[in-house]
Protein backbone atom coordinates (compact mmCIF):
# COMPACT_ATOMS: atom_id res chain seq x y z
CA UNK A 1 0.00 0.00 0.00
CA UNK A 2 1.46 3.71 -0.84
CA UNK A 3 0.50 6.70 0.18
CA UNK A 4 -0.04 9.76 -2.24
CA UNK A 5 4.04 10.41 -2.29
CA UNK A 6 4.92 7.14 -3.32
CA UNK A 7 6.13 5.67 0.13
CA UNK A 8 5.00 2.77 1.54
CA UNK A 9 2.91 2.58 4.84
CA UNK A 10 4.70 1.03 7.46
CA UNK A 11 4.89 -2.40 8.05
CA UNK A 12 3.01 -2.88 4.81
CA UNK A 13 6.52 -3.82 2.85
CA UNK A 14 8.12 -6.87 3.24
CA UNK A 15 11.75 -5.31 3.98
CA UNK A 16 9.89 -3.35 6.84
CA UNK A 17 8.45 -6.19 8.72
CA UNK A 18 11.94 -8.12 8.55
CA UNK A 19 13.60 -5.14 10.21
CA UNK A 20 10.98 -5.06 12.70
CA UNK A 21 11.48 -8.80 13.52
CA UNK A 22 15.41 -7.91 13.49
CA UNK A 23 15.04 -5.46 16.01
CA UNK A 24 12.81 -7.36 18.18
CA UNK A 25 15.28 -10.40 17.62
CA UNK A 26 18.24 -8.31 18.63
CA UNK A 27 16.46 -6.76 21.72
CA UNK A 28 15.57 -10.27 23.04
CA UNK A 29 19.16 -11.53 22.78
CA UNK A 30 20.45 -8.11 24.71
CA UNK A 31 17.41 -8.73 27.47
CA UNK A 32 18.78 -12.31 27.64
CA UNK A 33 22.19 -11.64 27.88
CA UNK A 34 22.05 -9.21 30.95
CA UNK A 35 19.96 -11.25 32.34
CA UNK A 36 22.56 -14.09 32.11
CA UNK A 37 25.39 -11.50 33.32
CA UNK A 38 23.75 -10.52 35.78
CA UNK A 39 23.12 -14.51 37.38
CA UNK A 40 26.61 -15.71 36.45
CA UNK A 41 28.89 -12.54 37.13
CA UNK A 42 31.75 -12.89 39.55
CA UNK A 43 31.61 -11.00 42.25
CA UNK A 44 28.17 -10.61 42.80
CA UNK A 45 26.29 -10.24 46.01
CA UNK A 46 25.68 -13.98 46.41
CA UNK A 47 29.91 -14.41 46.50
CA UNK A 48 31.48 -15.38 49.76
CA UNK A 49 35.11 -14.92 49.19
CA UNK A 50 36.44 -12.89 51.95
CA UNK A 51 38.22 -10.24 49.81
CA UNK A 52 37.28 -7.11 50.49
CA UNK A 53 36.40 -5.19 47.33
CA UNK A 54 37.73 -1.97 47.94
CA UNK A 55 41.24 -3.03 48.54
CA UNK A 56 44.55 -3.00 46.11
CA UNK A 57 45.42 -6.28 45.36
CA UNK A 58 49.38 -6.89 45.05
CA UNK A 59 51.50 -9.44 43.39
CA UNK A 60 54.38 -10.61 46.01
CA UNK A 61 56.87 -13.20 46.36
CA UNK A 62 57.42 -16.20 48.84
CA UNK A 63 60.58 -14.22 49.69
CA UNK A 64 58.14 -11.29 50.21
CA UNK A 65 55.79 -13.14 52.40
CA UNK A 66 58.81 -14.47 54.61
CA UNK A 67 60.20 -10.57 54.67
CA UNK A 68 56.62 -9.49 56.34
CA UNK A 69 56.09 -12.07 58.46
CA UNK A 70 59.92 -11.24 59.63
CA UNK A 71 58.92 -7.91 60.51
CA UNK A 72 56.40 -9.52 62.72
CA UNK A 73 53.07 -9.37 60.86
CA UNK A 74 50.85 -12.36 61.19
CA UNK A 75 50.60 -14.07 57.81
CA UNK A 76 48.73 -17.52 57.56
CA UNK A 77 48.81 -19.47 54.22
CA UNK A 78 49.15 -23.06 52.92
CA UNK A 79 52.40 -23.09 52.21
CA UNK A 80 54.33 -22.72 48.40
CA UNK A 81 51.88 -24.42 45.67
CA UNK A 82 54.26 -24.71 42.38
CA UNK A 83 52.70 -22.53 39.23
CA UNK A 84 51.26 -20.30 41.71
CA UNK A 85 50.58 -16.76 42.22
CA UNK A 86 50.08 -15.28 45.16
CA UNK A 87 48.11 -12.42 45.67
CA UNK A 88 48.64 -10.09 49.10
CA UNK A 89 45.45 -7.94 50.04
CA UNK A 90 46.24 -5.99 52.92
CA UNK A 91 43.20 -3.64 54.78
CA UNK A 92 43.61 -0.15 56.76
CA UNK A 93 42.54 -2.43 59.62
CA UNK A 94 45.61 -4.91 59.11
CA UNK A 95 42.97 -7.94 57.80
CA UNK A 96 45.37 -9.90 55.15
CA UNK A 97 44.57 -11.54 52.52
CA UNK A 98 46.70 -14.13 50.38
CA UNK A 99 44.60 -15.54 47.40
CA UNK A 100 46.54 -18.52 45.06
CA UNK A 101 46.40 -17.26 41.87
CA UNK A 102 46.59 -20.11 38.96
CA UNK A 103 49.22 -19.69 36.75
CA UNK A 104 48.58 -16.91 33.91
CA UNK A 105 45.53 -15.75 35.95
CA UNK A 106 45.93 -11.61 36.49
CA UNK A 107 46.68 -10.36 39.63
CA UNK A 108 43.41 -8.63 40.95
CA UNK A 109 40.83 -10.94 38.63
CA UNK A 110 37.18 -10.79 39.84
CA UNK A 111 37.68 -14.88 39.48
CA UNK A 112 37.02 -16.83 43.16
CA UNK A 113 40.65 -19.13 44.45
CA UNK A 114 41.87 -20.16 46.91
CA UNK A 115 41.90 -17.57 49.60
CA UNK A 116 43.52 -17.85 53.18
CA UNK A 117 42.81 -14.55 55.52
CA UNK A 118 44.40 -13.25 58.56
CA UNK A 119 42.58 -10.98 61.16
CA UNK A 120 43.20 -9.64 64.27
CA UNK A 121 41.38 -10.49 66.83
CA UNK A 122 41.28 -10.01 70.53
CA UNK A 123 40.34 -13.72 72.21
CA UNK A 124 40.26 -15.01 68.64
CA UNK A 125 39.87 -18.90 70.34
CA UNK A 126 37.20 -17.76 72.57
CA UNK A 127 35.16 -15.67 70.02
CA UNK A 128 35.54 -18.03 67.14
CA UNK A 129 33.89 -20.98 69.58
CA UNK A 130 31.22 -18.75 70.75
CA UNK A 131 30.76 -18.58 66.90
CA UNK A 132 31.36 -22.22 66.26
CA UNK A 133 28.58 -22.87 69.31
CA UNK A 134 25.83 -21.74 67.02
CA UNK A 135 22.98 -24.13 65.73
CA UNK A 136 23.76 -23.13 62.00
CA UNK A 137 27.47 -24.17 62.68
CA UNK A 138 29.08 -27.46 61.45
CA UNK A 139 32.53 -27.75 63.48
CA UNK A 140 35.14 -29.67 61.93
CA UNK A 141 37.47 -31.30 65.01
CA UNK A 142 41.37 -30.56 64.54
CA UNK A 143 42.74 -30.76 68.26
CA UNK A 144 41.59 -29.44 71.84
CA UNK A 145 43.91 -26.33 71.52
CA UNK A 146 42.17 -24.91 68.38
CA UNK A 147 38.57 -24.63 66.89
CA UNK A 148 37.39 -24.87 63.40
CA UNK A 149 34.13 -24.53 61.68
CA UNK A 150 31.88 -23.06 58.42
CA UNK A 151 28.26 -22.12 58.41
CA UNK A 152 25.58 -23.90 56.63
CA UNK A 153 24.80 -21.15 54.14
CA UNK A 154 28.67 -20.40 53.42
CA UNK A 155 30.39 -24.06 53.73
CA UNK A 156 32.87 -22.59 51.31
CA UNK A 157 34.47 -19.98 54.07
CA UNK A 158 35.83 -21.88 57.27
CA UNK A 159 36.82 -20.24 60.49
CA UNK A 160 39.68 -21.48 62.46
CA UNK A 161 41.22 -20.44 65.50
CA UNK A 162 44.21 -21.23 68.12
CA UNK A 163 44.03 -21.45 71.77
CA UNK A 164 45.98 -18.30 73.31
CA UNK A 165 45.80 -16.73 69.33
CA UNK A 166 45.10 -12.86 68.93
CA UNK A 167 44.41 -14.40 64.94
CA UNK A 168 41.51 -15.69 63.47
CA UNK A 169 42.42 -17.02 60.24
CA UNK A 170 39.74 -17.92 57.11
CA UNK A 171 39.49 -20.72 54.73
CA UNK A 172 38.30 -19.92 51.71
CA UNK A 173 38.03 -22.26 48.51
CA UNK A 174 35.21 -22.20 46.05
CA UNK A 175 34.94 -25.50 46.47
CA UNK A 176 33.66 -26.11 50.01
CA UNK A 177 35.16 -29.84 49.97
CA UNK A 178 38.44 -28.47 49.70
CA UNK A 179 38.09 -25.52 52.21
CA UNK A 180 37.01 -27.73 55.09
CA UNK A 181 39.69 -30.55 53.96
CA UNK A 182 42.34 -28.07 54.22
CA UNK A 183 41.31 -26.95 57.16
CA UNK A 184 40.78 -30.94 58.74
CA UNK A 185 44.48 -31.59 57.51
CA UNK A 186 45.73 -29.03 59.21
CA UNK A 187 47.83 -27.74 56.12
CA UNK A 188 47.19 -23.89 57.66
CA UNK A 189 50.44 -22.52 58.87
CA UNK A 190 51.99 -19.24 59.66
CA UNK A 191 54.36 -17.75 57.20
CA UNK A 192 57.65 -18.39 58.82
Amino acid sequence: MTDQAGYHAVGSAPGARLRVWHVAAGAAVIAIGVVLWLLLRDGSASSASPLPKDSKALPISVKGLKTIAALGIRIYWVGEKPGSTYELTKTADNRIFIRYLPGGVPVGSDMEYLTIATYPVKNAFAVTGKLAAKSSSVRIGIGKDDVAFYDRDTPTNVLVAHRGSAYQIEVYDPSPARAQRIVATREVSAVR
